[in-house]
């Protein structure tokens, strides 16, 4: 790890009793809280297109605003007006984010850690996913951060290639946070860790970025499965079968490519096989071979109201056993 612990300044809402929750489920009740905003106040300092009042992006962004932080309020799920209906009782990607945030964290990659929030509508609950804000962090040793997105391939075999170039821009612990973080996307089914998902952070007046921290970790290569109730054989045929599109990959690319998430697997090993991988990075790859998962299950249905199908479990687990065969090259 580099030497600035993102988690150390991120908020846990469920410490907080002054936003309304369901107290049978711990999910935050929205109903009362949320507040949309243009997308651009968070993102953007030239909202409109130049010349124009056109906005850049709609209003696809919420806040929840509590006395502590500012917390981002994502919607996970489809949720135009006729397929609304469909979509409020699965929130497949909310819970995703929920359970992925802790483990990320637990093996040593900063993470946003998200809970899980929903309003109440005409058709049902409509679920968030409900992430503190990067712009609120406080500062590290009384000083302000500095962030941004990296404009490099996030694919190991880029990465490892082209250390030096990353070296020029980052701290060699960061380089391998880095590394150390698309082996845990993929080995967990991640298919959007891009450079906008992957923060670097350094501190005022350094020359270099010191650490990372990941956000937006809802999708995975099972999404559909899960969202249809799979069986666990379903979800092993399509591990071994189905390509997907993937932001990160073993595999050098300048783009997403389509690849099935066997072959996910089958590419760390390779590098693995053929001394392509340092073994310090074994480390990421023994603790999730190692990793507890039911338990988090379960922490993270008590703290930040995750409640998963079967389904859902059985594709998480099923993902990362895929590393007990990996720990042992």
């Amino acid at each position: 790890m580099g030497s600035i612990k993102v988690k150390d300044y991120l908020i846990n809402l469920t410490k907080y009793d002054d936003i309304d929750r369901n107290y049978d489920t711990n999910q935050i009740i929205l109903d009362k809280y949320i507040e949309r905003i243009h997308a651009d106040k968070l993102h953007c300092r030239k909202p409109y297109y130049p010349g124009t009042k056109e906005p850049k992006r709609p209003y696809k962004n919420y806040i929840l605003k509590s006395p502590y932080s500012t917390y981002l309020v994502r919607e996970r799920e489809i949720s135009n007006s006729p397929e609304i209906k469909h979509n409020v009782n699965n929130p497949t990607k909310v819970n995703t984010e929920a359970i992925f945030g802790k483990v990320y964290n637990d093996c040593g990659i900063n993470s946003v850690e998200a809970s899980v929030g929903y309003q109440n509508t005409y058709w049902g609950k409509l679920y968030y996913s409900i992430t503190q804000d990067l712009k609120t962090l406080k500062g590290y040793n009384k000083q302000k951060l500095v962030y941004s997105s990296p404009n490099f391939f996030l694919h190991l075999m880029d990465m490892l290639e082209n250390k030096d170039e990353y070296l020029k821009e980052m701290t060699a612990s960061c380089f391998d946070d880095l590394i150390n973080s698309v082996i845990l996307a993929i080995l967990s089914g991640e298919t959007d860790m891009h450079s906008t998902n992957t923060i670097l952070l350094k501190e005022f007046g350094q020359n270099k970025f010191t650490d990372i921290c990941r956000v937006g970790i809802d999708e995975r290569a099972y999404d559909d499965l899960v969202f249809k109730n799979a069986s666990l054989q379903e979800i092993k045929d399509h591990f071994e079968n189905q390509c997907e599109i993937y932001s990160n990959s073993c595999s050098s690319s300048n783009g997403r490519i389509t690849i099935t998430p066997r072959m996910q697997i089958e590419g760390i090993k390779s590098l693995l096989k053929n001394g392509l991988l340092d073994e310090k990075y074994k480390d990421v790859i023994n603790q999730i071979a190692n990793y507890n998962i039911d338990q988090c299950i379960a922490d993270q249905k008590h703290e930040a109201g995750a409640n998963l199908t079967n389904s859902h479990i059985d594709a998480i687990k099923y993902y990362l056993s895929q590393s007990e065969e990996l720990a042992k090259i």
